[in-house]
């Protein structure tokens, strides 16, 4: 047996048998024991690295993830059946608390072989142990591409699957992952964790790159669960003399009550990705979800109009052409009717106003009426039987897909992108509908998985369009984008609609969570709030403030403020001259972006979490932010135990709410009254300490976020307020005494009582930022 220990991890190895075993040092009770190796060639069984000739074990150190190091032993192995050396790397990051499994295959014999799978961990039945020996189990499930559902199931539950099969499942589903479809059997791609809620104790399991392959896990929980993660090596063809090697595999241990219980992991895959940081989130405008298709030459100018003539107050940076420009999906360098001069004149506009010009890009489908189709069918994708594959219904009909894997196709793309950047002069693309580059298909090129496909595209599409232009991957599978891909959709379509619709009807698809709708883009946003930051910036999708849509005000509200608090892109998808005052002001109200990254208290309790909380500090120093959302279709009660925050007991509280102006002040719990259906309370907390508060503002949701200096010194108070745009609204304090003068920018303003007590506001009106100082009467 070897063993290695590092970081609190202990590695115990079985060369003999192909197993490994990983503890906790601190907490034996958290342990994985006899994991498997294995790999599995076409449609056979796996084959155990136990049923095979060992030939070598050696000590390994060099540079892992990151180029941090890496101790561990290479295990050699031989399968005299097929003639093929299984070569495993496995060992402990010697600066975190990771496992790391890498694995190769190579053929030696005389034919070719297509592996499908290679495990870099099977965890039988009641060899995981997390704090007890029995668990109360849940298992974190993040899905495939953007679009595809991420969340938390528990005992009893199923995983969220489409009823509609071939015409949904190419877009969402990896062909490696399990579909399942009985209770307490689950699975995920690239990452997952599988936890104990009695101990709070997790397995976060996940490939630290989808580079060579996608990543697959797949468990059944229950009082004691099972665990198996593979490499999908999709059969591609290893010829005689060459090789095949997985990306890195890693587990690692997590507190499910942490803040971030990702952070490691997510941390280590942004090593070994090499992500660039990023600028600012983006912050603009795009033309999908108020036009679609329909979308004109001049309805871009006269949005472009308006966003310019509101850019005191709405500070937009981007103007995106989301669709409806072009011929058709395919036939990207040919303008739609609507758009007579191309658009290279509306980029061209859009910068000389001062904005940042985007367009948006499906390079990899095609429609099944697109020129492209009948022009060049020797670059689509095919299926077994020879027929161009099925990319899913897309544009109301089953779509195409282009095999990369042919020279001439993956050099159209990169002509189209070099085009849209250097000749159109577009300084941001959102490039939509990536998955069609790793469709289950007969490629061309049969060496090559669908992942090094993918990988090799964007790799592609990133050195055609240069490092200066912003990137967002959208309908992604979101390993391979990382690094490349500045910014990533996270979620599935947001809509007019709050459950998914097609033409009107919505019995059929309200349990569709891959549909576009406002309902199923706020799960996602939330369930994988925690990568921003870390892989890309969060794009969330839009934000829609519309009278005219079928959200009501509430779920508006619900809306934004998860689009607000989790710190991501906000762009605007509505008619700008249509909006009133009132509608706008929701939109103002996000700006500035805050900071990324809020703590989600009970992602592992339930599908839909409804429990957000934001840790923000400025010179008047941290306060939290909590959404609490109400995804019942019937208004109801909501008691707020701040102990179940986080929060320490026995304090006096008071609170602001930022939709509706209410302050809340009490001790224990409390009870929100009547939140709406699909609606939310955003309160701004602030414990009672005898000092000035400022309890908020209508300037921003944050209520707090504005404020960049605050000095109490006596019967005086100084702030400075800065939103870096014209704001008009009310600001709330809390103060120990009342007001006798109260000053702006040394201009008197009257001050007003509110019905909470020792709270006061003023209105005032803020060019950019402003000063208030404030004198209190004596006791």
């Amino acid at each position: 047996m070897l063993s290695l220990e590092h970081k609190g991890l202990r590695l115990e190895i079985v060369p003999e048998r192909g197993t490994y075993s990983l503890c906790s040092v601190e907490n034996p009770k958290i342990t994985i024991e006899e994991a498997w190796l294995a790999y599995q060639l076409d449609q056979g069984r796996p084959i155990f690295a136990e049923f095979l000739e060992l030939k070598a074990v050696n000590p390994l150190r060099h540079a892992g993830p990151g180029k941090s190091q890496f101790e561990g032993f290479e295990l050699s192995y031989h399968d005299n059946l097929h003639q093929v050396d299984f070569v495993i790397e496995l060992g402990l990051m010697v600066d975190q608390a990771i496992l790391l499994v890498r694995e190769k295959l190579v053929n030696k014999g005389q034919q070719a072989i297509w592996p499908e799978r290679i495990f870099a961990g099977i965890i039988q039945y009641g060899k995981l142990k997390l704090g007890s020996e029995e668990m109360e189990p849940v298992f974190y499930s993040n899905g495939w591409q953007s679009w595809s559902p991420t969340a938390c199931f528990r005992l009893g539950d199923r995983q969220d699957r489409s009823r509609m099969g071939a015409i949904a499942n190419p877009m969402i589903v990896n062909p490696g992952t399990p579909i399942t479809h009985t209770p307490n059997h689950f699975s995920a791609d690239m990452f997952a964790c599988l936890g104990n809620l009695t101990t709070q104790d997790g397995l976060v399991a996940g490939y630290l790159a989808q580079k060579e392959s996608f990543g697959s896990i797949e468990t059944h929980i229950g009082r004691h669960s099972e665990l198996a993660i593979w490499a999908n090596s999709d059969g591609l063809r290893l010829d005689p003399g060459n090789h095949f090697q997985t990306d890195w595999a890693s587990f690692s241990f997590t507190n499910l009550r942490s803040k971030l219980p990702f952070k490691l992991y997510l941390q280590t895959v942004s090593r070994e990705n090499e992500v660039r940081s990023r600028g600012a989130a983006p912050v603009g405008w795009c033309s999908w979800y108020y036009y679609f298709q329909n979308v004109t030459n001049d309805d871009i100018l006269e949005n472009l109009e308006e966003i310019d003539h509101a850019r005191e107050s709405i500070p937009l940076k981007l103007v995106q052409i989301d669709d409806g420009f072009e011929k058709s999906a395919g036939e990207w360098l040919a303008f739609s009717k609507r758009f007579p001069n191309g658009v290279k004149p509306l980029a061209q506009a859009i910068e000389v106003k001062g904005f940042i010009p985007g367009l948006w890009l499906a390079p990899y489908i095609v429609e099944a009426n697109s020129g492209l189709v009948k022009q060049h069918p020797d670059w689509l994708l095919r299926d077994k039987w020879g027929k161009p594959a099925n990319s899913g219904f897309v544009w109301n009909r089953l779509g195409k897909a282009l095999d990369l894997t042919n020279t001439e196709a993956m050099a159209f793309t990169e002509e189209v992108i070099r085009t849209s950047v250097q000749d159109w002069g577009f300084k941001y693309l959102k490039l939509d509908f990536l998955y069609a580059a790793a469709l289950k298909g007969r490629y061309q090129n049969p060496t090559f998985t669908r992942a090094q496909v993918l990988r090799q595209g964007l790799e592609r599409i990133r050195l055609a369009a240069g490092n200066d232009t912003q990137l967002l991957g959208c309908g992604c599978p979101l390993g391979p984008a990382i690094g490349l891909m500045d910014y990533m959709r996270i979620s599935a379509d947001v809509s007019p609609d709050w459950e998914p619709s097609y033409f009107g009807h919505q019995r059929f698809f309200k349990n569709e969570r891959n549909m576009p709708s406002a309902r199923n883009a706020i799960r996602n946003m939330i369930s994988r709030s925690e990568l921003d930051g870390f892989w890309w910036g969060n794009d969330p999708d839009c934000l829609l403030v519309r009278e005219d849509s079928n959200l009501n005000l509430d779920e508006i509200h619900s809306l934004a403020s998860t689009i607000g608090m989790t710190g991501g892109a906000i762009l605007v998808s509505d008619r700008i001259s249509t909006l009133s005052e009132e509608r706008k002001a929701i939109i103002r109200a996000l700006l500035p972006v805050i900071p990324s990254q809020p703590q989600v208290l009970d992602r592992f309790e339930r599908k839909e979490p409804f429990m957000l909380k934001q840790e923000l500090r400025t010179a008047a120093g941290a306060w939290p932010v909590v959404a609490i959302f109400n995804w019942e279709d019937r208004a109801k009660d909501m008691l707020f135990r701040p102990t179940d925050w986080g929060f320490p007991t026995g304090k006096t509280w008071i609170a602001r709410e930022f939709w509706s102006g209410e302050v809340y002040r009490w001790q224990g719990d409390l009870t929100l009254q009547a939140v709406p259906r699909h609606g939310v309370k955003l309160l701004t907390l602030h414990e009672l300490n005898g000092g000035c508060l400022y309890l908020g503002s209508d300037f921003h949701f944050s209520q707090g976020f504005e404020v960049r200096s605050w000095q109490e010194t006596g019967n005086q108070l100084t702030f400075k307020v800065e939103l870096g745009r014209l704001a008009q609204g009310e600001i709330f304090l809390w103060l120990p005494r009342p007001p006798k003068l109260i000053l702006q920018d040394e201009n008197e303003i009257a001050w007003s009582t509110a019905a909470a007590e020792n709270v006061y506001y003023f209105r005032a009106k803020i060019e950019g930022d402003a000063q208030f100082r404030l004198s209190l009467k004596n006791h």
